[in-house]
């Protein structure tokens, strides 16, 4: 009686191991996904947004800047971001260089910085509005500056050129100039009657304010003989280019010299930050006004979280939000990878650090990242991170055995104790671990043998077998141990 005893003791504490063995392997640990900072956001799309230098020497995401971008349109774009300076376009050549600095709302990563001495020198190329004999249609000249102080006669454009008519030469000149606190541009023997006489034009505009950013543009209309000078895209003073500088049928056209076009100067004797200047053979009508847009977006791919029906638990995201600004967070999650592949995706809201606990095996993160381009903010991410549990796999079977019953292979196995196990796969091939024949892997269901059929028995045959939890979607154990079967 004491020998039963005992050995129903042990049978029921190698039961209650076994049990104690599956629980515990119900309890996966906490995986981490991490965007950003050494990931490099190798694994998202974005819209209206840009990568800078971040915290810890990363990559941060931010709205990106209203830099222009050329097009057939552009004569001259100048970002001046950088002493290695270019036109954008390629039209026009640096004869000189001009001091970049980073100053709080200048576009892209700095502006010129004009310490009231020397001019920054631009050659025209062939090509560009600029060079000899060239003829005008519809153009926009546009640049913003901050002005440290407003000396007077200092000068923020100016173009010289040389005009032979009826064998003189008549000099040409387009100046923008500082004069009692306003911007003055003057334009003399610039546009071109039809009866070819030319004449000076003069626009300004209202008292700029030192220490204040501000759009300045020209635009000329060729069909209406309209000269508009705009202030932070406001109408400030207009002229038509007709003798009487009214609306008229005839009227003047801009008109480069056949003879001499000298450099562009900017910048000089002139105090203060230029940025973003831009020559355009269009009128523009919506200028760049402010830094930022207002929103930007990214859109990650598909992330795998390795096993069908993984808990997500929360997504965090470092980022720093600026006053009047925001960045708003959605997810999707789904079993089947090609649903987050299709234009119809069901996103749903999160919060950082919020519990989520929805399942699935893919995700992908979307956001949108509001600026206040009044107030030139941005809000700014630094990065993400993805916090899941992995549905625990299921055990593989155990005690496989082979033999040969005629003709053919019969496998046999343990069944587990799991009772969410619903079935078994058999794997076999003809290598080590390539179990690549035909028909494999073969689904037994829930029975605990199978009988190969139709081999050639001159053949050694490796074989393994899984356990899988659920249909759809399945979630399959790693292989058993792995069995041969010699001729």
């Amino acid at each position: 009686m004491y020998i039963r005893m005992v050995k129903k003791q042990i049978t029921h504490l190698a039961t209650f191991i076994i049990i104690l063995f599956y629980c515990s392997g119900l309890q996966a640990q906490e995986s981490v996904i991490y965007l950003g900072e050494e990931d490099l956001w190798n694994n998202v799309q974005l819209t209206n947004l840009s990568l800078i230098e971040g915290k810890r020497g990363f990559l941060d995401i931010t709205n990106s800047d209203n830099e222009y971008i050329a097009d057939k349109f552009s004569d001259m774009i100048l970002h001046l971001n950088n002493p290695e300076e270019y036109d954008e376009t390629g039209n026009y050549s640096f004869l000189s260089q001009v001091p970049i600095i980073k100053a709080e709302n200048s576009f892209g990563n700095g502006s010129a910085y004009f310490d009231g001495t020397e001019p920054l020198m631009i050659e025209p190329g062939s090509d560009s509005l600029f060079s000899p004999s060239s003829l005008w249609g519809d153009f926009s000249l546009e640049f913003r500056i901050l002005p440290a102080t407003l000396k007077e006669g200092s000068t923020i454009f100016l173009w010289k050129g040389l005009q032979m008519r009826e064998n003189h030469l008549i000099p040409q000149e387009i100046r923008c100039s500082i004069s009692n606190r306003q911007l003055v541009w003057d334009f003399e023997n610039f546009f071109i009657n039809p009866d070819n006489s030319a004449k000076r034009i003069s626009l300004s505009g209202d008292q700029l304010i030192p220490g204040i950013w501000s759009h300045h543009m020209i635009t000329f209309n060729s069909k209406t003989g309209l000269l508009e000078y705009k202030i932070n895209n406001v109408p400030a003073d207009i002229i038509y280019t007709s003798k009487s500088g009214r609306e008229s049928v005839e009227f003047n056209i801009p008109h480069i010299g056949n003879q001499q076009s000298f450099p562009i100067e900017l910048g000089e004797n002139f105090s203060g930050l230029i940025d973003e200047f831009r020559i355009s053979k269009v009128i523009v009508e919506t200028p760049a006004l402010n830094r930022y847009s207002s929103a930007g977006y990214l859109e990650t791919g598909i992330i795998d979280m390795k096993v069908p029906n993984s808990l997500l638990l929360m997504i965090e995201a470092e980022s720093t939000l600026p006053a009047n600004t925001a960045i708003k967070y959605q997810y999707a999650i789904s079993n089947d990878k090609y649903k987050l592949s299709t234009p119809d995706i069901s996103w749903s809201d999160f919060i950082p650090s919020s519990p989520i606990e929805v399942r699935g095996r893919y995700i992908k993160i979307k956001s949108q990242l509001y600026a206040e381009p009044a107030e030139e903010k941005a809000p700014v991410l630094n990065s993400l991170k993805i916090f899941f549990r992995e549905t625990p796999r299921p055990s593989p079977p155990l005690d496989i055995s082979v033999k040969r019953i005629d003709q053919n292979i019969e496998v046999r196995w343990t069944k587990s104790i799991n009772p969410e196990i619903e079935g078994y796969l058999i794997y076999y091939g003809e290598e080590p671990g390539q179990y690549f024949a035909a028909d494999s892997p073969i689904d037994s269901g829930n029975s605990n043998f199978i009988v190969l059929e139709g081999l050639d028995m001159n053949k050694r045959y490796y074989i393994a077998v899984t356990s899988y939890k659920s249909l759809y979607p399945r979630l399959e154990s790693v292989f058993s141990r792995e069995i041969s079967i010699s001729p």
